[in-house]
């Protein structure tokens, strides 16, 4: 990573004082800096209020710069672009849309206009190619807390099931007297929520009685530019 090498050199620190910010060991961030280990959301958070950065900064350009689907689904001669997220980095890869999956949350009357969203019954569903990872869930994002994921409101997001350590999981849990429905950064044995404006975290136990976790984020579909 050498952007973040930059990033450390610009503002006078060593190695030591980044693994005493993130709370790691040198080793840690000696692979974090030779890019074998990547970094994880609050580390970004951590670093950008430490350095007064944008997060973008300390993803690098890389890790920020996603292609994004210009042509309505229904009209494109090419198929439209899935970004698979892996951890904080964000690649490219076309696939067909020919199956359908439901959305878990009926999407925004904004995105339901789109010619691939389908009413069937008393659902919503999105065209898609053969479920992957055996998709259980499908939800648009509708908050701007992971925009430092290069993921933005009216994005679609694809749950598979199973999750670990470091994961950006769909977390149900109740709020007074509703049900939410959040992505959450999975740090057993939390689920952290943060704030792309303020970078606080708001925790929630994985063992309360009113928090399930549906499954991890393993793709996102663009259907508008940002």
């Amino acid at each position: 990573m050498q952007h973040l090498k930059r990033l450390l050199e610009q503002q006078g620190w060593t190695q030591s004082q980044l693994a005493d910010l993130l709370g790691r060991n040198r080793s840690a961030v000696t692979h974090l800096l030779q890019g074998s280990r990547q970094l994880k959301a609050d580390e970004v958070v951590k670093i950008a209020h430490a350095f007064n950065v944008s997060f973008a900064e300390v993803l690098g350009e890389e890790a920020t710069s996603v292609a994004v689907t210009k042509t309505p689904l229904a009209q494109a001669t090419t198929p439209p672009v899935e970004k698979i997220l892996t951890k904080e980095v964000v690649v490219e890869k076309p696939v067909p849309v020919e199956a359908s999956i439901q959305f878990h949350i009926p999407p925004s009357t904004t995105l339901a206009r789109h010619p691939a969203i389908r009413k069937q019954g008393q659902h919503y569903v999105f065209r898609l190619s053969q479920p992957a990872n055996g998709t259980q869930y499908c939800i648009e994002v509708t908050g701007r807390e992971v925009d430092h994921l290069g993921i933005i409101p009216h994005d679609i997001a694809f749950i598979g099931p199973g999750y670990q350590e470091g994961d950006l999981v769909l977390v149900e849990h109740q709020s007074q007297q509703d049900w939410r429905h959040e992505l959450r950064l999975y740090q057993p044995p939390y689920l952290k929520s943060f704030s792309s404006l303020e970078g606080q975290f708001h925790a929630l136990h994985e063992e309360r009685a009113t928090v399930r976790i549906l499954g991890a984020v393993y793709a996102v579909t663009r259907m508008y530019r940002g």
